[in-house]
């Protein structure tokens, strides 16, 4: 829920460059921690994916559907950790010839991680979806 300031008048003051470079600063860590968490998110799916890839080969108790469900699952859940790990470490060198110049290049990095991380997230929530549609055509092919 929004904060709500009743009766209060404030002065309007323009934004002092500090506090826009610290607040892009802190959304850019946000970003890097949430890249670091889908990262390990997909790292245990892809060790699962591939687990149960291997098992129902070897066994092979599975259909060609459920084989190739869990192989996509563990490529979109490998494309979403390598997205994560370029979106955390995308560092780029600046040229600072101005305060707005540099500000403009921090929002442009910003924007870069945050579409990368949001890319990683589709590509997991596709593996998630590809893994659990394997999991179902499996155990409904074992009743």
């Amino acid at each position: 829920m929004p904060v709500l300031i009743v009766n209060q008048h404030f002065k309007s003051t323009p934004i002092t460059p500090e506090v826009l470079i610290a607040t892009i600063e802190r959304n850019r860590d946000r970003i890097r921690n949430i890249s670091g968490m889908l990262l390990t998110v997909c790292g245990l799916l892809v060790s699962a994916s591939t687990g149960f890839t291997l098992f129902i080969t070897d066994k092979k108790v599975g259909s060609s559907i459920t084989i190739a469900s869990f192989g996509i699952g563990a490529l979109c859940f490998l494309s979403a950790a390598v997205l994560s790990v370029i979106a955390s470490f995308l560092r780029t060198s600046y040229t600072i010839s101005s305060q707005e110049q540099f500000l403009t290049d921090l929002l442009r990095v910003f924007h870069v991680e945050l579409r990368l991380a949001r890319l990683s997230l589709a590509a997991l929530l596709a593996g998630l979806l590809s893994f659990t549609i394997a999991i179902v055509v499996f155990f409904w092919g074992r009743l």
